[in-house]
């Protein structure tokens, strides 16, 4: 029985480590592919005669990519809401386990009790069995709340993260195309004002890819919340086998 809510625990924090993971991968999508180098071909020649060309092909590009991004964090949200799902079933199923295996043991010891002590002794024997079971179930169900409430911390934090470095992306891109337009309304020469402008875009293209790798999974924090839950679900496990055995030491005395 207690190996059953072991395995559970176990199941909650790799399911959860799995969906923090996908978020580096989602990340990756934008770092490196928002910008496709066929915006780069457009501009090869005639650069500033095909500027509007190439803007068009550059902010497709960050709009394609954008929505592969909000597609797979939604993918995200929704696996992470049916594996929470998941685990509150297997907490119920867990609970109503116990509680039916506990039947026949209730039945069993109700028609051996033939004084009043021994009716009160097993009254009380009942009483302390649900209480244990109360008590893991409140026990995990904290342990599973707290658990769930630091995963969501660290995706705000990871998801504010890319929402910053694409927005700043975005930023410099745009900064970047105004000067390109600039330098093209006021005869700065076309190969010198494509230089400028693949050397700008590349840069903020650079830039995406080290803000992500300054601001990479945080790993450490998920392993931590999953080791506080798991310590967790083992002391409920340790008080309900100690309080059971407590339980039944005091029964056999009645009897």
């Amino acid at each position: 029985m207690t190996r059953r809510w072991i395995t559970l625990a176990n199941f909650t924090m790799k399911k959860n480590y799995k969906t923090t993971i996908v978020l580096g991968t989602a990340f990756a999508v934008i770092a490196a592919g928002i910008f496709s180098d066929s915006a780069f071909a457009v501009v090869r020649t005639n650069f500033c005669a095909n500027l509007n060309q190439a803007v068009s092909v550059l902010d497709q590009g960050i709009i394609t990519r954008e929505g592969v991004l909000k597609t797979r964090q939604n993918e995200r949200l929704q696996n992470l809401k049916n594996n929470r799902d998941l685990r509150d079933a297997k907490l119920a199923e867990l609970k109503q386990g116990v509680m039916n295996s506990m039947s026949p043991v209730y039945a069993k010891i109700e028609a051996l009790a033939k004084t009043d002590g021994q009716k009160t002794a097993v009254n009380n024997f009942k009483t302390a069995m649900e209480n244990a079971v109360s008590a893991r179930k409140n026990a995990v169900k904290t342990a599973a709340l707290e658990y769930r409430q630091e995963i969501d911390r660290i995706i705000a934090l990871r998801n504010s993260a890319i929402d910053n470095a694409v927005r700043n992306f975005k930023n410099s891109n745009q900064a970047a195309v105004k000067k390109a337009k600039t330098d093209c309304a006021t005869g700065v020469r076309p190969p010198i004002a494509r230089t400028t402008f693949v050397s700008s875009i590349r840069t903020a293209k650079s830039n995406l890819i080290s803000d992500k790798q300054k601001n990479g999974i945080p790993s450490s924090l998920v392993k931590s919340a999953s080791t506080e839950y798991k310590n967790t679900v083992a002391k409920a496990n340790q008080d309900f086998k100690a309080a059971s055995e407590k339980a039944r030491l005091e029964l056999r005395v009645a009897f």
